[in-house]
């Protein structure tokens, strides 16, 4: 019974140690935001609004000084129905890097000229989280279409595509090349195929770009076999390669002997095996006793 009260009384401290921690999160990041400053102005696009002596931004058009959409944030103090918008512009621009931005550039904010939805960058963003707080950061571009993010080799879309891009070997270097100025870029990757430097593309921003330029030819049965056939697609080198990794017969050029012999010696040369411990058998017998035998009080004693 002591056991389950003492279980009992873990499980209870346990949680109440939960929600203190998480109690304290959320106190910290509220005095945290509380001494941001608010926006001079409201961001992403809103629409601002007096209503009841303060600034308020809305997501629809101002009718006679009225929000037709929803009041979003304030720029004033913060009231009980909506949030300084400081605080709503950092969870608006969490949301859009999740959308928009790479892994190595987690950081989203807008375009002041409006011409771009915005840029994703690797550096903190300054108190206003208008900018980077380093100014030669690595970043990338967020346009409002689909086509011109296509068509950059450095936006943010086609940077995420470099990342999931199939390459023949690890060392393989990825780039984002234009062959028409009106048609989508296609990846590329540069590889070493027996101390020669080779490229390969990847095959589906091949046959985007193919759309693009060239409408109708995955029905041009002469296309197919011979233009199409030049292109030397990722995928299918690296199943080249992997087969022929896989050859015994294959002379490696920098080893000067066949790959499968090399890697069976350098197999047997440094396989490792658990020594064989042999231990002495001990054969337990219990004792028997002869007729006529009697234990007694100082031990067996013979009659």
């Amino acid at each position: 019974m002591d056991k389950y009260i003492i279980f009992g009384l873990l499980i209870v401290v346990g949680l109440l140690l939960i929600v203190f921690l998480n109690w304290n999160t959320n106190v910290l990041e509220k005095f945290q935001n509380a001494d941001l400053p608010n926006l001079q102005a409201c961001p992403a696009g809103l629409s601002q609004y007096a209503s009841d002596a303060t600034l308020n931004c809305c997501d629809g058009p101002i009718v006679e000084n009225k929000c037709t959409g929803n009041p979003v944030c304030t720029l004033s103090e913060a009231t009980g129905k909506i949030p300084r918008c400081i605080n709503w512009y950092q969870k608006y621009l969490r949301r859009m890097a999740r959308r928009h931005c790479p892994r190595d550039r987690r950081q989203f904010y807008e375009d002041a000229t409006k011409a771009k939805i915005g840029f994703c960058t690797d550096s903190p963003l300054n108190q206003a989280l208008r900018e980077p707080v380093r100014k030669n950061s690595n970043q990338c571009n967020v346009h409002k279409t689909n086509d011109q993010n296509l068509r950059d080799p450095n936006s943010c879309l086609v940077q995420k595509m470099l990342a999931r891009m199939v390459v023949p070997t690890p060392m393989s270097t990825k780039t984002a090349v234009v062959f028409l100025p009106n048609a989508p870029v296609v990846l590329q990757a540069a590889y070493m195929d027996e101390l020669q430097s080779k490229n390969c593309y990847d095959r589906p921003t091949v046959d985007r770009a193919l759309d693009i330029v060239a409408p109708g030819w995955r029905n041009n049965t002469g296309f197919r076999t011979t233009a199409y056939k030049r292109f030397e697609f990722c995928d299918d080198v690296k199943k080249r390669l992997r087969a022929r990794a896989e050859d015994p017969n294959y002379v490696d050029p920098l080893a000067g002997i066949a790959v499968g012999e090399s890697d069976r010696k350098r197999r047997r040369r440094f396989r490792f095996r658990f020594p064989r411990l042999r231990f002495p058998r001990f054969k337990f017998k219990w004792p028997r006793f002869r007729p006529g035998w009697k234990p007694r009080a100082y031990g067996i004693c013979r009659k």
